[in-house]
């Protein structure tokens, strides 16, 4: 219970409300001017302060927590460990009460526990003590991972954070060094370590409490004066000024430019730093080895601040404007500063940023990247100054790795794909696609990237529209089949619908182009190819580019979609009014190409399939074709199959002996029972007797019991018979001969549909299967008043065959059952007649 409260008890706000690391991030940035060992993702330590990386859970805001755990401090006693602590809080609550953009920034103030002292800041990435620390002996800059303009850059911040704190707080700060240097993720130079911090007695700059720079062994060194940057007046004097800071500054400059080693080394006593001051105004100062590879500016203004008295020193107002800050780049840099530059109106804005672009080769890599691009990211939520910002961000972001990039120049970009005015920013994205191909991979791409031209592609701005076309084919390699066929096409589509500008028409056509080689054969055919039809403007330059896109979709689909959907276009696009020669030429040439293709693959296929049914057909005589084929497909029907080769029907007229005969009981074998089921079928079940009475059978053999009639000749029967004129019942005893051409009136066209019979009456014994009846005899003859239906000596029950509906009346051959010994008393007129109304009622096309 007591470890439980003493945990909740020691738990801060900072702890609640912050996700603290024990490593930073692996995806981090590494640390501005930091070296090897200052860029990993361990903590570090700023003097007895552990610096950890937190994010707020919250706002996501990463931050830099400081944390001191008391236990550091337990070798000291007394008033020894009280004086550390209160150095310590001090150093704590002077950031949170002082604010400005050169003094390091407090997000939380501090917090005490009985454990630790905790609080947060701006994310800061390392120490200018740690920075130096990798320097090497030898020379100047000689492993220092700093560069002169970011040097400049740093020491101008601190100069107007001393000034803040000279002229506005009233305080000197006592104790400049490299460790109260601090950087953070832009590369900025930020004051820090206010602990030994003195309060002006006076508005002249001078007086406050003078305390006697004692080294006291016990205490932590972090904790007590930097003797080697410590000024001779404040030492020597009793002296306390602000112009004691000046020179602490001077010490700073010449340690980063020479390997940071500062000018003396005093050894943390009164003794040496007296006998290194006695040689200030003498010449070099420091080694003069290094020393003489300085520049001209830089010796100046070491001596105008490492000096003897503070009187012969530069200030903190008047340093800035010294010459060694006077170049191109620092005034740049001063210029984007963000309370300059906020404060500038937007013409001047525009000119800065123009000229920024011949500007930035000037700036180091690590600078460009940490100070100038964090400032353009800033600015961009001014959308007029978007055209101008944009193209120095992208010349910046060549120089990202694909992590820094998508991290933090894509992260910043994104919002910008949405905005459609001014046009100019468009324009300047769609300009920058190669850059976003070469710093992304397909999928970030695609999520990512494409939004913008998607967004392109609906503006109302016919130049974006054109732009956002022109990049479409270099994208094709990148996106997926699927982006490309459901989306991309679709959009282009709608475009080309919609668009009434023809530069923007033809790059759509273009675009279509590019798309084929992605887009399956099936959206060629049924959605670009109406999709081109629709077209109505005969200019020559859509002309021209619909027959490029023809003509590659023609080698691409089927001979069928060629024949059929791409030649007839082609043919009435050739007949534009507005081509010349030239052009006319072209579709011809591309027609005949195309059709030189059909005509090829057309004979091939057909070659093909010749060749494979003379391998599949029978080559054996008719008389095999007549055993194992139905009709005159050459297909071998399910009855040859299943009932063997005495079952065969060939479903024409067979001229050999013992065949079916069409008149006999076996006729009815040609209606289906399931007619309803297929009307092709019916229609030629039905009408294959007519056929076999047309063409002629052979003769019913007597032992058949058959009609008793004589077959006839095919020649002579006239077409007239099939008439309905008044023409006398034929008896049965009239001979053959009197069926001649000339006794029969020839027909009427007219009258032929017409033709229509009674209905016999219906017998009223129950139907029977067919293969249930007894063989007997069938009389065709036509049903009249005088016969109405034929009788059996058995009294067999009638068969009715299954037919249709509407079929069961108005001229339907009606078979009765009949004795073997009846003749029949119908001529071979009323034969004919019957079948006829038979063939006319199982007709689909009649």
């Amino acid at each position: 219970m007591l470890a439980v409260a003493s945990s909740l008890f020691n738990r801060s706000s900072i702890s609640a409300n912050y996700q603290i690391h024990s490593q930073q991030s692996a995806s981090a940035s590494p640390a501005f001017g930091a070296s090897s060992n200052q860029s990993d993702d361990k903590p570090f330590y700023v003097g007895l302060w552990k610096i950890v990386r937190a994010t707020n859970k919250t706002t996501q805001k990463v931050v830099s927590v400081w944390i001191l755990n008391k236990n550091v401090l337990d070798s000291l006693r007394g008033p020894a460990k009280d004086q550390a602590l209160e150095v310590l809080k001090k150093e704590a609550t002077s950031l949170s009460r002082l604010r400005h953009p050169s003094i390091l920034e407090t997000v939380e103030p501090m917090e005490e526990s009985r454990s630790e002292l905790m609080f947060a800041t701006e994310l800061i990435l390392s120490s200018l003590a740690s920075t130096l620390s990798s320097a090497r002996p030898g020379g100047v800059l000689e492993g220092v991972d700093l560069d002169e303009v970011e040097i400049q850059k740093g020491i101008l911040q601190i100069t107007h954070g001393l000034s803040f704190l000279h002229t506005q707080a009233k305080i000197i700060h006592q104790n400049i060094s490299p460790e109260a240097v601090l950087i953070n993720l832009k590369g900025d130079w930020k004051l820090g370590a206010l602990g030994l911090t003195t309060t002006l007695s006076d508005e002249g700059g001078s007086g406050g409490r003078w305390v006697f720079p004692e080294w006291d062994s016990r205490m932590p060194e972090s904790l007590q004066r930097k003797w080697d940057y410590m000024a001779p007046e404040y030492a020597l004097d009793e002296q306390l000024c602000t112009s004691s800071d000046l020179y602490s500054l001077g010490c700073v400059i010449y340690a980063v430019h020479l390997g940071g080693r500062p000018p003396f080394q005093n050894r943390n006593a009164l003794t040496n730093l007296r006998q290194n001051v006695n040689q200030l105004g003498r010449g070099a100062i420091g080694n003069p080895a290094a020393w003489g590879r300085l520049s001209n500016d830089l010796k100046d203004i070491l001596s105008n601040l490492i000096t003897r008295y503070p009187q012969n020193r530069l200030t903190a107002l008047t340093l800035p404007s010294h010459p060694f800050f006077s170049n191109m780049a620092i005034s740049t840099l001063l210029f984007l500063d963000r309370s300059t530059f906020s404060s500038k109106p937007k013409e001047e804005k525009a000119t800065f940023l123009r000229g920024l672009l011949n500007v930035l080769p000037t700036f180091s890599e690590r600078l460009r990247k940490r100070k100038i691009l964090p400032s353009l990211l800033e600015e961009m939520k001014d959308a007029w100054l978007l055209p101008f910002i944009l193209p120095n961000v992208f010349e910046i972001s060549k120089s990202q790795s694909l992590e820094e990039f998508n991290a933090i120049t894509l992260a910043a970009l994104k919002p910008l794909f949405s905005l459609t005015d001014p046009p100019q920013n468009m324009l300047t994205l769609l300009n920058s696609l190669p850059l976003f191909m070469e710093k992304t991979n397909p999928r970030v791409f695609r999520e990512n990237i494409m939004p913008l031209i998607y967004n392109s592609l609906d503006s109302e701005h016919p130049e974006v529209q054109e732009k956002a076309l022109a990049a479409i084919p270099n994208l094709l390699d990148v996106l997926d089949v699927g982006s490309v066929q459901d989306v991309l096409f679709v959009r282009v589509a709608i475009l080309f619908t919609k668009t009434r500008v023809l530069s923007v028409k033809v790059k759509t056509l273009e675009c279509f182009l590019a798309m084929i080689n992605v887009l399956d054969k099936m959206t060629l055919t049924s959605k670009l190819v109406p999709l081109l039809a629709k077209i109505k403007t005969k200019e020559p330059d859509v002309m021209m580019a619909t027959l490029n896109v023809h003509e590659r979709m023609g080698a691409k689909v089927d001979r069928e979609a060629v024949a059929t959907l791409v030649l007839p276009q082609l043919w009435t696009f050739s007949m534009g009014p507005l081509l010349n020669l030239e052009q006319f030429n072209r579709f011809m040439s591309t027609i005949k190409t195309l059709g030189n293709r059909i005509e090829t693959e057309q004979a091939q296929h057909l070659r093909e399939n010749q060749r494979i049914q003379s391998q599949t057909t029978s080559g054996s005589s008719f008389t095999d074709a007549l055993n194992g084929r139905s009709g005159s497909t050459g297909e071998v029907t399910f009855e040859s199959l299943v009932g063997g080769a005495s079952k065969r029907s060939t479903g024409r007229p067979v001229e050999e002996s013992g065949s079916v005969d069409p008149w006999g009981d076996d006729s009815w074998d040609s209606v289906p029972t399931g007619v309803a089921s297929s009307p092709m079928a019916t229609t030629m079940a039905v009408a294959q007797p007519v056929s076999q009475i047309l063409v002629g059978s052979n003769s019913r053999t007597k032992s058949g019991g058959g009609l008793g009639a004589r077959p006839l000749p095919f020649n002579t029967i006239n077409p007239s018979l099939f008439m309905p004129k008044p023409i006398a019942p034929a008896t049965a005893s009239a001979p053959a001969s009197a069926l001649s051409s000339s006794t029969i009136p020839s027909p009427n066209p007219n009258t032929l549909n017409n033709l229509s019979f009674p209905t016999p009456p219906m017998n009223s014994h129950p139907t029977q299967s067919y293969n249930q009846r007894p063989k007997t005899m069938y009389d065709l003859s036509v049903n009249s008043p005088a016969v109405s239906s034929f009788t059996s000596n058995t009294r067999t029950p009638t068969y009715q065959p299954s037919l249709p509906p509407g079929y069961a009346s108005g001229g339907v051959l009606q078979p009765t059952m009949k004795s073997s010994s009846h003749s029949s008393s119908t001529g071979l007129d009323g034969r004919v007649g019957n079948l006829k109304a038979v063939a006319d009622e199982f007709d689909p096309f009649s």
